[in-house]
Parts: C-alpha cells; sequence; structure tokens
C-alpha cells in the first residue's frame, strides 16, 4: 500500500465538511441540466488507500471549458461525520499516483445551486460511466438546513440514501456499478 500524505506540499490544504445528503435518482427531468449556471465536469477518481474510516483519492477533472484539475483528496469519518482535505496536484505527481490506483471508477458531474423555499442548496448530480446508477448529492451550511430539503419537490424521483448506509460513500459505491 502506497501512503500519501497531504502535508508534502507548501501548497493550501482545503478541508471541509462532507456530509451532503445522497439520494438515488430515477426519472431525472433533463432540462434541469440545461441551466447556464450549471458546472458540468467529467472525472476519474483512483483510490490509492481505502481503510474502513479512511479513504485517499486522486482525481482529474475535466470541465466542459477544458479546464483541467488534479487533486488529492483524503476523507475521514469519525463518529458518523466524514470531512475532505483537498489538496492540488501536479501532473507529475499525479501520474506518480496513479501508479498505486487500487479501484477507478468514473463519472460526469453536474454541480448547480437549487433553490427550494428560501434555502439555497448545493447539488452535486452524478451519472457513473458505464452503469445506469445515478446520484444527487444536497448540501447547504447547516445540518438544519440541510434537513429542510424535500426530496418529493425536486423534478425526479429521488431514494434517500438511509442514514448510516456507508455503502455509497467514496470506493463502496463501486459495489453498485
Amino acid at each position: 500500500m502506497t501512503h500519501v500524505s497531504l502535508s508534502q506540499s507548501k501548497q493550501e490544504v482545503e478541508r471541509a465538511p462532507d456530509d451532503a445528503r445522497k439520494f438515488i435518482v430515477h426519472n431525472l427531468d433533463s432540462t434541469i441540466l440545461d441551466g447556464n449556471d450549471i458546472v458540468r465536469c467529467n472525472f476519474p477518481t483512483d483510490w490509492i488507500e481505502t481503510d474502513e474510516n479512511t479513504e485517499k483519492k486522486i482525481v482529474r477533472k475535466v470541465y466542459d471549458d477544458g479546464t483541467i484539475q488534479m487533486l488529492l483528496i483524503a476523507k475521514t469519518t469519525e463518529s458518523g461525520k466524514r470531512s475532505s482535505e483537498k489538496r492540488p496536484l501536479i501532473q507529475n505527481e499525479y501520474d506518480s499516483l496513479l501508479k498505486s490506483s487500487q479501484l477507478r471508477v468514473e463519472k460526469n458531474r453536474y454541480s448547480f445551486n437549487y433553490t427550494q423555499g428560501n434555502v439555497v442548496f448545493k447539488v452535486n448530480y452524478d451519472e457513473f460511466v458505464g452503469s445506469e446508477l445515478r446520484v444527487l448529492e444536497v448540501d447547504t451550511e447547516t445540518e438544519e438546513l440541510r434537513a429542510m430539503f424535500e426530496p418529493d419537490k425536486f423534478p425526479a424521483q429521488l431514494e434517500e440514501v438511509a442514514a448510516g448506509d456507508r455503502s455509497y460513500e467514496g470506493y463502496r459505491v463501486a459495489s453498485h456499478l
């Protein structure tokens, strides 16, 4: 197993909670993905370390405008709360880490804001390449606001992933593809 430290670089590490609500999507009204404020990208994700409560992965996001972003991401789960640390990579770092890939999943992601009531939610809609699985992540600043999202008012049939079901987190999603 390859051990990679996020602190190897002098570059800034971005830390954030990662507790978005997750939904399996059926019958999405695709017109919601036609807006000008939608950010689209394709990205393969390669896991280089996997453990029960931690994982490290590299991603190479390719946006519609041709921009490429490469990241090393570490995710940790403690007391049921998930957090994320991200560090930018340069091409030779990415290429070196790619050799340690244990698992690859590729998806197309659509990111946008969605307003329901007076709450603005940050939404990621993922289409997994080579699979029928579609996942929607819904997030906002606080747990209280996140709980205000009403799935039955979203333009798709949504099936919420049960609290505590970690099978759709990180590398585990591959078992559903």
